[in-house]
């Protein structure tokens, strides 16, 4: 797999829609490659399975997280984003989004897990609708 691979699911992963030309601008903003749309192209191409099995679709010229286009909230989703400013990360920090799990911990979110006092899987469950075992639960 390829570091531009690795933009499109960080960034899919990141936003949950991203424009190709987006993909490109970030990329190119990030690295000293001279990448364009057509080389996006390619890495589509080649790496299908790859993308497919991080939840990324492609929809005409956006990379879409899988679960959004299963609900058909594309358009609902576009519409949030549009005159809206995009938050890029460094490098370093936009590259972590590529498992799909991670979040990033800013002190906001710090302060609110510790005044629930919530196990870590219980402060993942309501973060990310994540569906545990009521019996695991009810250990706590």
């Amino acid at each position: 797999m390829t570091m531009l691979v690795d933009y499109i699911i960080a960034l899919t992963n990141l936003y949950g829609l991203v424009a190709k030309e987006k993909v490109v601008e970030i990329y190119n903003m990030q690295n000293d490659g001279n990448v364009g749309a057509a080389d996006v192209d390619d890495e589509v191409n080649n790496y299908a399975d790859e993308l497919t099995k991080n939840f990324v679709e492609f929809h005409g010229d956006y990379f879409v997280n899988q679960a959004i286009m299963e609900f058909e909230e594309f358009e609902q989703e576009l519409a949030k984003r549009q005159g809206k400013p995009f938050y890029i990360p460094n490098q370093k920090e936009l590259l972590r989004y590529k498992d799909d799990f991670y979040f990033e911990r800013t002190k906001v979110k710090e302060h609110n897990a510790g005044a629930c006092h919530l196990p870590d899987f219980v402060e993942l469950y309501y973060m990310y609708g994540l569906w545990f075992n009521t019996a695991a639960l009810s250990l706590y």
